[in-house]
């Protein structure tokens, strides 16, 4: 038997999303093989596009596998250990950053596991959302499908245009919603119609039926788009605004 062929490739966040939801959903689940939502989880992640084929063992996902992966979650569950019961004592430190997200909200957790599934299992991920497109992204909390998503109308001219467009008929001008740098206004003609647009739909909220409008997006600079998708979670437009007049209020004291 090819070693190669049967070691598993590392758990992704998307995956332990749907695996903790499973966990609290149905906790027959838990270190149950033979379970119908084990088996229908295990069914969904071989679906999902996240790892190549190539890098798939021959045992990828299974429901043995996956019944085990539940149990890893006991490890952190008080309510679990509380009955007398002894969690495990291994896992991944993923699985504890997956924990401390989801599991205070389990209404969040839910939304964003159907959302992951209602785009990762309705076929391939949409062109111009590849990973080489995200790079400068930090991944979301709701894991690498939705943070795909989330790209794809910042990186639709289309829909950048019609809204650059919408916001000079309504402003005047193109400026920063976050720091209010304006590009022509410094740059001259070379900074003319230059910005670029941030998706403010919350991740959970996404769906494969979704249409971006206009007021979905905000206009911002090359500065402030960064430094939002620059931390997990991320940074939304109302923090950074406020870290940028605080930064501000400190250097006119000093």
């Amino acid at each position: 038997m090819n070693a190669n062929r049967d070691r598993q490739p590392p758990w992704t966040r998307d995956e332990l999303i749907l695996a903790l939801e499973l966990y609290f959903r149905d906790p027959g689940a838990r270190g149950n093989a033979r379970h119908p939502e084990t088996i229908r989880l295990s069914q969904e992640l071989n679906s999902l596009a996240i790892h190549a084929h190539p890098n798939r063992g021959s045992v990828f996902r299974n429901p043995s596998g996956i019944g085990l992966e539940l149990m890893n979650f006991t490890r952190f569950d008080a309510v679990y250990q509380a009955r007398g019961r002894r969690g495990m004592t291994h896992g991944s430190k993923l699985q504890k950053e997956i924990w401390n997200t989801f599991s205070s909200d389990l209404r969040y957790l839910s939304r964003t596991a159907t959302a992951i599934r209602d785009i990762g299992l309705a076929g391939p991920v949409p062109s111009g959302t590849h990973d080489a497109d995200i790079l400068d992204v930090t991944e979301a909390p709701e894991g690498r499908i939705l943070t795909r998503v989330h790209r794809l109308p910042e990186r639709n001219s289309r829909v950048v245009a019609a809204k650059k467009a919408d916001t000079i008929k309504h402003r005047g001008r193109l400026e920063c919603e976050v720091c209010m740098f304006d590009f022509e206004a410094v740059y001259g003609v070379l900074g003319k119609r230059f910005a670029e647009c941030h998706h403010i739909v919350a991740l959970s909220a996404l769906d494969s039926s979704r249409t971006t409008r206009l007021n979905d997006l905000l206009i911002v600079c090359a500065n402030c788009h960064r430094m939002m998708h620059r931390s997990r979670p991320w940074t939304t437009a109302e923090q950074l605004r406020s870290l940028i007049n605080g930064t501000k209020s400190q250097d006119r004291h000093l």
